[in-house]
């Protein structure tokens, strides 16, 4: 007997997107298509395939994908995002193809043509929009699956409501082993609010959410407040207020964006910070850094150490330290704390050239060449000339000399 039943399926689903496409493709559209094909079969269908990826379907810039594990389909998604990090390294920033990625596990539709329907594609369609450029964003059902079989941090973003799904979903953002990762992105690019929208990075000609404002960054100065707005919390207990006191945070945030010269963290990494404050001191250690104030960092460094001693991003706070150090030219302190960083989490490629020019700068030459190696195996595509992660000129200033470490540890120049 016929029947009409539809076929559905348990699957995960990764949804990618490209970050600013119709900026890119309005600057310059045959060379951004003509760059993103490439992207797509260098690069992107193999890391898909290796993984066992099934392409669903190409929406415009973007790509729906199906993997019977979520486990290959969270691997997929850091590998992928990790090689497309290693190269935009040498392309100029206005000109990177960066991608947003969202995924969940859940039950989906199939049509007849192995199309598929749902709120398992919706879902992963909707975090890949709240996920940071070059981040990844996943649900609770996904990451229930892989929390304890992928090597990378997960930070817990909360409940999201989610556009045209009924129900609020738990989600969680990860940072990957190695490359550009979303826990430098809290800071590296790190999003000013504006009153037209928000315009991330330290950096000129940083991307952003489409229909943001650009921020003209060009030629300015250092911001003369660094200002980060942490999340109300109801001390009634009355899970119904969450909304309203995130509702105050956002506003809070938007508001003092206003406040000319100023430098405000976004509201997305503010929700990451926990309660007691540890975060925020790693958070605005790493920021003073950037903004040429390299003596000022250790304090908060050894602040949120002291809050959060066993915080998984402990050791990110200790290469933050040893970056300062060797901006400063302390660069046996800045071993010290390196060394710490690279022996609790060697996956991250950074820690591992600032110790090479630490070590470089103080003769150790042998050592020095030893962790530049162990750098460049987790980024082959790392050079000298890589481009600094601020535009503040003493941070400039100080960020040739960890390029002349790196020159004499032996890391290839362009």
């Amino acid at each position: 007997m016929a029947t009409n039943q539809m076929q559905r399926r348990l699957a995960a689903i990764l949804a990618a997107d490209v970050v600013g496409y119709s900026r890119l493709a309005a600057a310059d559209e045959e060379g951004t298509v003509s760059r993103l094909r490439a992207l797509r079969h260098e690069l992107i269908d193999p890391v898909v395939a290796a993984h066992g990826g099934r392409l669903v379907k190409t929406t415009g810039d973007g790509r729906i994908i199906e993997f019977a594990s979520v486990v290959d389909a969270v691997r997929c998604a850091i590998e992928a995002q990790r090689k497309i990090a290693v190269r935009n390294a040498d392309v100029a920033p206005h000109k990177r193809i960066e991608f947003r990625i969202g995924l969940h596990l859940g039950d989906v539709i199939v049509e007849g043509d192995g199309d598929l329907m749902g709120d398992g594609v919706n879902i992963a369609a909707r975090l890949e929009t709240i996920a940071e450029p070059g981040g990844i964003c996943l649900s609770n059902a996904a990451y229930d699956q892989v929390r304890d079989k992928i090597a990378a941090e997960f930070t817990d973003l909360g409940d999201k409501e989610l556009k045209n799904i009924a129900r609020p979903v738990r989600v969680y953002s990860i940072l990957p082993q190695n490359g550009s990762t979303p826990a430098q992105a809290g800071v590296h690019r790190a999003e000013v609010a504006t009153s037209g929208g928000v315009a991330p990075d330290f950096r000129r000609g940083g991307e952003k959410r489409e229909g943001a404002e650009r921020s003209s960054l060009a030629g300015a100065s250092p911001p003369r407040l660094s200002i980060v707005v942490l999340p109300f919390a109801d001390i009634g207990g009355d899970p119904e207020q969450e909304y309203f006191v995130d509702g105050v945070t956002e506003s809070l945030t938007t508001d003092l964006s206003r406040i000319s010269g100023s430098f405000v963290i976004a509201r997305n990494t503010a929700f990451t910070f926990d309660r007691n404050m540890a975060a925020a001191h790693g958070t605005i250690g790493h920021a003073k850094l950037f903004d040429g104030r390299a003596e000022e960092t250790e304090p908060h460094i050894l602040e949120a150490l002291r809050l959060s001693p066993k915080d998984a991003v402990a050791w990110h706070w200790m290469f933050v330290a040893g970056m300062a150090k060797v901006s400063l030219a302390r660069d046996e302190e800045a071993v010290a704390w390196l060394r710490r960083s690279v022996e609790i989490f060697r996956y991250f490629s950074e820690p591992h050239f600032f110790l090479a020019a630490a070590l470089a700068h103080i003769g150790r030459v042998d050592e020095a060449r030893a962790a530049a190696q162990a750098g460049l195996a987790l980024d082959p595509g790392h050079t000298v000339s890589r481009i600094p992660f601020s535009d503040n000129p003493t941070y400039l200033a100080r960020y040739e000399r960890y390029r002349d470490g790196l020159r004499k540890a032996g890391v290839p120049e362009e």
